[in-house]
Order: structure tokens, then C-alpha cells, then sequence
């Protein structure tokens, strides 16, 4: 988890980029802390059952009590960290920018720590010329296995600059 008041941000620029099968650029877990969410404000429930909001509203499971944070962030440029659930940390940010060609065929990803009150998915923030690979990119919320509990909201994912989507990121499969 990022240390405390400093956000953790992969940032990485590039001519070109290729993630081979098996590798992956990996911020899981890396973003605010527990019952922690954007600009290191904190949000606190009585409990250990709220997932945390980033792109869209964490849920609560059975303790309709208590609300979790608001969603936050910007859809079309993302760079904010995923927030913290009651009792785990949110998904961190990676930032690629990359002037010809991305090819992932292995994976890139964000998500929520998962547990009782999981964290939501981070931000992936992509510039380059061409996207392709049968790989995945991945800005999951934190799940745990129980009605009881809620889960994390997804992050956002935004590919920018692009002229060409191919293979698993064309435009058939998105």
C-alpha cells in the first residue's frame, strides 16, 4: 500500500512496449489505504463490510447502515487510486505512455485488495499509437465471498491517442 499521504504511481514512457505471456505490470493493492479515498481524505463506517467507490458506488452487503464513499475521479484521463474499503486498500495507478506500439499479451493491472470491506479497482491510464496482444488490462473492485460483505467498484481504464486497437483490444472485443 502507498505510503502514508503519498500516492504510489507506476509511470512508465516508452518508444514502444511488450508485456510477454506470464509478465504483467501489477499495482494490486497499491492504492489508498482503508477507509482512506481521494486527496487522502478519510471516510470511516462502524464496520468491516463496505467495499470503497472509485468509477462507480462500492456496496455495502447486508449493513444497508452506512454509505460508502462518493465515486471520484476523471472518466476521460484517469490518474486517481482506487479507494479503500473498510478494512482493505484500493488498486493503484499505472500510467503508460508509449509514442509507437503497446503489445500486452501478458497483464496489466489495478485491482482492489480483496477481503471483507475490499478496496475499489485503480486507474490504468494508456497513450500510444497502436494497442494490440491477447493479453487483459484489469481495474477490478475487491470481492469477498459472503452476502454479508460488499464489494469494491471498478476503476477506470481509458486508452488515449490511439490510431489502431487489435487483437483482444480491438474494438469488437471492448
Amino acid at each position: 500500500a502507498p505510503t502514508e499521504e503519498r500516492d504510489c504511481i507506476i509511470d512508465l514512457t516508452a518508444s514502444s512496449m511488450s508485456i510477454h505471456p506470464g509478465a504483467s505490470i501489477d499495482a494490486w493493492e497499491k492504492g489508498y489505504p482503508a477507509q482512506t479515498w481521494w486527496n487522502w481524505e478519510s471516510w470511516s463506517v462502524d464496520s468491516g463490510t463496505a467495499g470503497g467507490s472509485h468509477g462507480g458506488q462500492g456496496s455495502l452487503g447486508t449493513n444497508q447502515e452506512h454509505l460508502a464513499n462518493p465515486v471520484y475521479g476523471n472518466l476521460y484521463d484517469p490518474v486517481t487510486a482506487g479507494a479503500g474499503g473498510s478494512a482493505r486498500s484500493g488498486g493503484g495507478v499505472i500510467k503508460l505512455d508509449i509514442a509507437g506500439t503497446l503489445t500486452v499479451d501478458g497483464k496489466i493491472t489495478v485491482n482492489g485488495q480483496n477481503g471483507s470491506g475490499p478496496g475499489a479497482g485503480g486507474s490504468v491510464n494508456i497513450r500510444t499509437d497502436v494497442l494490440t496482444g491477447d493479453g487483459e488490462i484489469t481495474s477490478e473492485g475487491g470481492y469477498w465471498n459472503s452476502n454479508q460483505y460488499g464489494h469494491g467498484s471498478g476503476g477506470r481504464i481509458a486508452v488515449l491517442e490511439y490510431s489502431l486497437l487489435a487483437g483482444a483490444f480491438s474494438e469488437e472485443h471492448i
